[in-house]
Parts: structure tokens; C-alpha cells; sequence
């Protein structure tokens, strides 16, 4: 993943390269309690062909393994935010 063009506070343009390939940006938006929103929009392509043919049946593995990768990705980084804050 790399930062293509970032703008304080309010977006990151990302690319990304290897197995999918594609771009990614990421909106934040300050929330009125001090907390942000953040969203990301993804545009990739899967580059592994056998992982491509195989997404229709393993969609809701993939959508499983996702979620779990996010949710755990949002634990670290409230730790972080915590452990900066303490």
C-alpha cells in the first residue's frame, strides 16, 4: 500500500500493488463529539487468477475473513489511541 496523495485531515489517496491491485481513498470526516468517521472506497482488482475464479465461491468466506481482519484492526488501533492518550 502507498500513500499517493494525502490531505490533512480529510482524505488519503492509497495505491495498491500485488495480488489485488487498485486504488483506495479514505474520506474522514470530524464528528461534533471529537470523534471521526472514516470511510473507505475501494477500486481493486484481484491479480491472482485462481483467486479470481474461485471469489464467487468463496465470497462469504472472504466476507467473513474481512470483517474479522477489520474488527480486530479497529481493537489495535483504539489500544493505540488509548495508550497515546494515557
Amino acid at each position: 500500500l502507498e500513500c499517493i496523495e494525502a490531505i490533512a485531515p480529510t482524505k488519503l489517496d492509497s495505491r495498491i500493488s500485488g495480488d489485488f491491485e487498485g486504488r483506495g481513498v479514505w474520506t474522514i470526516t470530524p464528528l461534533p463529539d471529537g470523534a471521526c468517521r472514516v470511510v473507505l472506497h475501494w477500486d481493486i482488482d484481484v491479480r491472482k487468477p485462481l483467486v479470481r475464479h474461485l471469489t464467487p465461491i468463496l465470497r462469504p468466506l472472504f466476507r467473513w475473513n474481512h470483517s474479522w481482519a477489520m474488527r480486530h484492526g479497529e481493537q489495535r488501533m483504539r489500544a493505540l489511541l488509548e495508550q497515546r492518550n494515557a
